[in-house]
């Protein structure tokens, strides 16, 4: 896989997951969250190459470990969006990190969902902030499991 091909198929789908370590490509278990601040938008079709190659050279960091993956999704305003992200094997432990790193959603590999969160506690103490993230947490993955059975 190139990063042609990674963007052809997000330009197609709609998103791709990429572990350029491994090769892996879009897993079907556990849930991704992307990383705080590891996030940019890839503008144009005709330049993105070069922006999506800057942008796994400024995070290769992360990406040239086994653990962290490419990822690109399509936003709502059409702009395709590169991140960095992991997987999660546990849905609550995925909605707590997600809501720690700010995120608006994470993504179930296996339902091919997404599952929207809440916006993070911005004030008060670290340990106010961290009991808000837990319980937000599993309100969110109880909803979600919720609506998978409905």
């Amino acid at each position: 896989m190139n990063l042609r091909k990674v963007l052809d198929e997000c330009h197609s789908k709609g998103g791709v997951t990429y572990n350029i370590y491994s090769g892996e490509y879009n897993p079907r278990s556990g849930y991704m969250v992307s990383l705080f601040g590891r996030e940019s938008p890839i503008y144009g079709y005709n330049h993105n190459e070069a922006q999506l190659a800057n942008f796994v050279h400024a995070n290769i960091d992360k990406l040239a470990d086994s653990k962290y993956y490419l990822g690109l999704w399509t936003n709502n305003e059409g702009i395709i969006i590169a991140d960095v992200n992991t997987i999660v094997d546990q849905l609550v432990e995925a909605c707590e990190l997600g809501i720690k790193n700010n995120q608006v959603a994470i993504y179930d590999n296996k339902y091919c969902n997404v599952i929207n969160l809440p916006t993070p506690q911005r004030t008060g103490t670290m340990t106010q902030r961290n009991t808000y993230a837990a319980v937000a947490a599993r309100t969110t993955a109880e909803k979600y499991l919720a609506s998978l059975k409905s």
